[in-house]
């Protein structure tokens, strides 16, 4: 089952509620595919965001699972908020 996909604007003056990058993107929706032309991007935003708090709150959700595809000279971080340490946590992907 598919919980959720990484959304896209319909137009350009809405993309930092999905995505925030400090180069441009270019989006290929016939490969529903995205090639960034930058540094970085991030999907911690108001659509993209993933809330396994309330996935778990109100579901009888018992574990997650991440698929990416990845081409090219990639890092991948995940990021979560530390339910003890209050503050972002990161774990390098690859």
């Amino acid at each position: 089952m598919i919980l959720q996909r990484i959304g896209w604007p319909d137009r350009i003056e809405d993309r930092e509620l999905f995505y925030r990058t400090d180069g441009t993107i270019e989006l290929d929706p016939k490969a529903a595919a995205f090639h960034l032309h930058g540094n970085a991007v991030r999907f911690d935003t108001y659509f993209n965001a993933f809330s396994l708090i309330k996935w778990r709150k109100y579901t009888l959700l018992e574990g997650v699972a991440l698929t990416l595809e990845l081409k090219g000279d990639v890092d991948a971080v995940l990021l979560w908020h530390g339910k003890i340490e209050k503050e972002i946590q990161t774990e390098g992907l690859c």
